[in-house]
């Protein structure tokens, strides 16, 4: 039955992967030259960490990467799903434990730590 469960979250995964590459608009997120991230569409706080993690991925933009955490949660770090995915990054915790990150380096990944989420979330992407 744990496979299932796992599947479950995979199969999620990738349809909201997938439905994120197709449906959310990245030009509210790129600058006029298409490759970094309009300040005004990513809070100051998250620009460097989405760059920095999205550059450890051959294949992953900030811009997509951005998009999609901002269309998960609205860079709400509470925010938690009907389905009981939780933080930034709506991770669902069986997802967390298999994939989560210490992203800020304080010797735990906390999936409603932004920088956790972040980390963890370009490292995820670059798995699927």
């Amino acid at each position: 039955m744990k496979w299932l469960t796992v599947a479950t979250g995979v199969v999620l995964s990738l349809a909201g992967l997938v439905g994120l590459l197709l449906f959310v608009p990245l030009t509210g997120l790129l600058p006029g030259d298409g490759v970094g991230l309009k300040p005004d569409a990513v809070p100051a706080a998250y620009i460097g960490p989405i760059q920095a993690a999205a550059a450890s991925c051959p294949g992953l933009t900030a811009p997509v990467l951005a998009a999609q955490l901002e269309r998960e949660s609205g860079w709400r770090t509470d925010a938690v799903s009907p389905a009981g995915a939780i933080g930034m990054a709506q991770f669902l915790p069986s997802t967390w434990s298999a994939h989560g990150v210490d992203g800020d380096g304080d010797g735990r990944a906390d999936p409603y730590n932004a920088i956790d989420a972040i980390w963890s979330a370009a490292g995820y992407d670059c798995t699927l």
